[in-house]
């Protein structure tokens, strides 16, 4: 379908980070970024310009959207988002889906969230911030200082960092480099996913090929002012364990 996107999900203790990049499309067919679709549980609260609303039964395109709350999960957008909304009865049969099941009509209330991107998007991207758990009364305090960071959303490098816990994850695309915050750099010489957690001056990362391949990943980390880089190679396995993580620790000097 000439449909192509760069995705990729950041999972924390209490919140995930979904990012998108690079999404294109050579066909006049509409595209959308799907946050949820459920049966809908409850009432939804939608916030946007410094206020918030229950939203009644209907479908509409919601502008400059700071958060949408549904059966205790909050999805956060960290730049007001134009989003659409469809909360309300839906009929379809399963047999739709698969055709050994019965064709009789069923109508629910279904909750549907989405971003729409258009036809024929060139270099279309995305990013929410996913809570579940979280109380509306607490979500205007945590959206005007929300702890995670994101780093780069681009079609070769993606990356978010959570300032309480000291976490980092990247997906490099391609080889790179990134500025991870706290005066760090950290730089690989082959595409792969890193998570990188901080401990004082200690730092534990993680790597993998979610290729599946076996490869020798070099990994250099050290401070914004190009010093006291240290090399960390982390030889990913191949055969019945390709995709594996592989966890080193390093120290960095003052």
């Amino acid at each position: 379908s000439g449909l192509f996107a760069r995705k990729a999900w950041f999972f924390f203790d209490d919140e995930f980070i979904c990012l998108g990049a690079g999404i294109r499309c050579n066909t006049r067919n509409p595209v959308v970024t799907t946050l949820n679709q459920c049966f809908l549980h409850g009432e939804v609260i939608v916030s946007g310009d410094g206020s918030s609303r229950k939203i009644p039964i209907g479908d509409r395109a919601l502008e400059r959207a700071a958060w949408v709350y549904h059966d205790s999960i909050a999805y956060v957008f960290p730049q007001p988002q134009r989003v659409h909304l469809a909360n309300g009865p839906r009929t379809g049969s399963w047999w739709e889906i698969n055709h050994i099941h019965p064709r009789e009509p069923v109508t629910r209330d279904v909750f549907t969230l989405w971003l729409d991107h258009g036809a024929d998007p060139a270099n279309a991207n995305y990013a929410y911030i996913v809570a579940p758990g979280m109380n509306p009364a607490d979500l205007a305090a945590y959206c005007q200082k929300p702890p995670v960071e994101i780093l780069a959303n681009g079609s070769n490098l993606q990356a978010t960092r959570h300032s309480g816990l000291g976490i980092a994850g990247i997906a490099f695309y391609e080889p790179g480099k990134l500025n991870i915050g706290n005066s760090l750099i950290i730089e690989t010489d082959n595409p792969c996913l890193l998570l990188v957690r901080e401990d004082g001056r200690r730092l534990e990362i993680t790597a993998s090929n979610p290729e599946n391949k076996g490869i020798r990943l070099t990994v250099r980390i050290g401070n914004t002012e190009g010093k006291s880089f240290q090399t960390l190679v982390f030889d990913l396995p191949d055969g019945e364990y390709a995709g594996m993580s592989m966890t080193k620790m390093v120290t960095m000097g003052k």
